[in-house]
């Protein structure tokens, strides 16, 4: 094979994955689109879910983050939270354990050992039969773990996702925004 025909298909290689990329995929998700909407079976009890936060220095957001907890619509009784302090050491734990609200919050603070680390130690100590996972700075919607727990009625389900907005003031945050704004139309 000479060099040229070499380039060549390295050419083509890169703009059929470009094509895919930018056509294919896109349409592909556009066609998955109709499916309907899970529903929750009516009268089918909640299932228990552990809803885990990793942080590491969240002083300045954990306090909104533990009063977004509070305004979430779930059953207390069918719900925990952990917050897994990743070596916390600017007084993030010290807001949690100060925590008073109606929700049981569980601190599980540990030594720096990484975020990936913390989860798998939050994940331990889980109890729920759905695990459902946040960063400190992102929000909650009150109806989100309804939503969420819905699609878990159909036995294939294996996991989902929610449908992330991101707030216009924040760093980074258009564009991040644009990017879940496209991949929404689909």
């Amino acid at each position: 094979m000479t060099m040229s025909a070499v380039l060549e298909t390295v050419f083509w290689v890169s703009v059929a994955a470009i094509g895919w990329t930018y056509v294919g995929f896109p349409l592909l998700l556009a066609l998955r689109r109709p499916l309907p909407a899970p529903r929750r079976t009516p009268g089918a009890p909640l299932p228990r879910v552990s809803y885990v936060i990793v942080v590491h220095n969240e002083r300045a957001v954990i306090e909104a983050k533990l009063a977004n907890v509070e305004a979430l619509d779930y059953p207390r009784e069918r719900l925990q939270v952990i917050v897994a302090s990743d070596g916390s050491d600017d007084g993030t734990d010290e807001c949690v354990a100060r925590h008073t609200g109606p929700t049981r919050i569980e601190l599980l603070s540990l030594p720096r050992l990484g975020k990936n680390a913390a989860l798998d130690a939050a994940v331990e100590a889980t109890t729920g039969e759905i695990l459902a996972f946040s960063d400190a700075d992102s929000m909650l919607e009150p109806g989100a773990l309804r939503a969420l727990v819905a699609p878990f009625d159909d036995p294939s389900v294996g996991g989902v996702g929610g449908d992330y907005r991101y707030e216009e003031d924040k760093e980074g945050g258009a564009s991040e925004r644009r990017y879940w704004s496209l991949d929404r139309l689909w």
